[in-house]
């Protein structure tokens, strides 16, 4: 390449050229070279995406050796290097979490299987403190397709809590109307109560009857003999 001033324009291609692609994992098989291969890298745009590809693929990528702050919420939470942002931060404001910037993201951040396992730790001890009713409204939002994204399931689906209410009063009202509207048995039964009823409290009353019948027939009798 000349060094004319403004000659910063080389038509000649390179001298050198790779007959083979490098590869990485050819003379290295470490267990930090196959975990960089194997990592997914989530949460960023198309071009910082490519920029951190292309340092795992070039053996130039250097992890965090511990958690960095992030610009968001200034806690200790990030953990993929060459990023400014929590992914957890950057899925809320919808921005790359290398370039903060809002374009549109090529890969969604995943969760690692420590982090997975961690969080349904956490929802299974939730899920034992919450009441039947929770728990059976939580467990249908999440068979619709419901994502907690990190929220509590305490506090649960409010729409699913609103129809439970609603079933259950509905349920209180038919169960009043068929308390109301007996079956025709059960109506019988009633009735067939109901004149026994009446004919034992007419009994005592037949029975004075015929005892005055009878003093009045002995009196009569006495009235006779005594003329």
């Amino acid at each position: 390449m000349s060094s004319q001033r403004g000659n910063v324009a080389r038509t000649r291609p390179q001298k050198h050229k790779n007959t083979k692609a490098f590869k990485n994992n050819m003379h290295d098989q470490s267990q930090k070279t196959k975990k960089l291969n194997a990592m997914v890298v989530g949460g960023l745009c198309g071009h910082c995406k490519s920029v951190i590809d292309w340092k795992i693929k070039y053996k130039k990528y250097k992890p965090l050796s511990q958690p960095k702050k992030c610009v968001k919420c200034e806690q200790k939470t990030v953990k993929q290097a060459y990023t400014i942002m929590c992914m957890p931060c950057a899925r809320t404001a919808g921005v790359c979490a290398k370039c903060s910037n809002s374009e549109e993201v090529v890969t969604p951040a995943t969760l690692t299987p420590a982090e997975e396992a961690a969080r349904d730790a956490e929802l299974q001890q939730e899920l034992k403190f919450m009441s039947e009713r929770q728990r059976r409204s939580f467990m249908r939002y999440v068979e619709k397709g419901g994502d907690t994204g990190g929220k509590s399931p305490a506090a649960g689906n409010t729409e699913d809590s609103e129809d439970d209410s609603t079933n259950d009063s509905e349920d209180e009202k038919v169960l009043d109307e068929n308390s109301d509207v007996a079956s025709p048995d059960v109506q019988d039964s009633k009735s067939s109560d109901k004149t026994e009823g009446e004919g034992s409290q007419q009994g005592p009353l037949r029975h004075r009857e015929d005892m005055a019948a009878g003093i009045d027939n002995a009196a009569e009798k006495c009235d006779q003999l005594s003329i």
